[in-house]
C-alpha cells in the first residue's frame, strides 16, 4: 500500500512536469486514468469514466503526455484530430462489397483502451 502511494506520488509528479504546473489539470488527468465504467443506464450514459479535455496544451506537452500514458497504461489509441484527418479516418466498420468482408473501423478497440485525441498538430 505504501509502494502504490508512493507510485501515485511519482506520476502526479512526473505529469505536473509536463503539464508545466498545472496541478488541477495532474489531478483531473490522474483521476481519469484511474476511473471506469461501472454502469450503463438505459440510454446508454456510461456511469463512472470521467473524460477530460486538456486545453492550452502545446505540441510538445502533448507529445510528452502521450509517451508518459503508453508506459504505465495496457492498451492507447492516439488520434492526431485535423480536419484533414477527420475526412479521410474511418471509425466505423464497412463492408467491402468486392471482396465480400467487413473492414475494420478506428474504433473497433479493446475494452479498456486509452484514446487521446491530439488537436495540437495543425
Amino acid at each position: 500500500s505504501q509502494e502504490l502511494f508512493q507510485s501515485g506520488q511519482k506520476a502526479h509528479a512526473i505529469l505536473k512536469l509536463i503539464l508545466k504546473g498545472d496541478d488541477m489539470a495532474t489531478s483531473f488527468l490522474l483521476f481519469n486514468l484511474i476511473s471506469k465504467v461501472y454502469q450503463r443506464s438505459p440510454e446508454g450514459l456510461a456511469l463512472g469514466h470521467l473524460n477530460i479535455n486538456l486545453t492550452s496544451v502545446t505540441p510538445q506537452q502533448a507529445k510528452y503526455i502521450k509517451l508518459f500514458l503508453s508506459k504505465v497504461l495496457p492498451v492507447q489509441m492516439n488520434l492526431n484530430l485535423t480536419t484533414e484527418s477527420l475526412s479521410e479516418m474511418r471509425f466505423q466498420p464497412r463492408k467491402n462489397y468486392d471482396t465480400n468482408q467487413m473492414e475494420a473501423g478506428l474504433f473497433q478497440m479493446l475494452d479498456g483502451t486509452n484514446v487521446i485525441c491530439d488537436e495540437t498538430e495543425i
